[in-house]
């Protein structure tokens, strides 16, 4: 499942990071290159999981920044067409 994917959450992102440390962690241990250490699946699930709260806080962002430009056309295209109604109303 993919980040992008509107299924994100917390706990799986939790779940993903600490698979895949553990994945290379053990890929390290059977190949005998590097060393396998606790600290890296904690530190890089602790990466993950704070990338993924960075991720939401500017998805949260720019989702209020959509919001705020959609509310000032729609209230700039109102403002028009009050103007041309009235020119229209003055026309006659």
């Amino acid at each position: 499942m993919p980040m992008a994917s509107k299924y994100r959450s917390f706990f799986s992102t939790l779940f993903y990071s600490f698979g895949l440390s553990l994945c290379v962690e053990t890929f390290q241990l059977l190949t005998k290159v590097g060393s396998f250490d606790v600290d890296d699946l904690l530190l890089n699930t602790l990466g993950g999981v704070v990338g993924y709260m960075i991720f939401v806080i500017g998805a949260r962002i720019r989702d209020n920044m959509i919001i705020k430009r959609r509310r000032r056309t729609t209230e700039e295209d109102r403002a028009k067409e009050l103007a041309k109604a009235r020119e229209k109303r003055r026309k006659r």
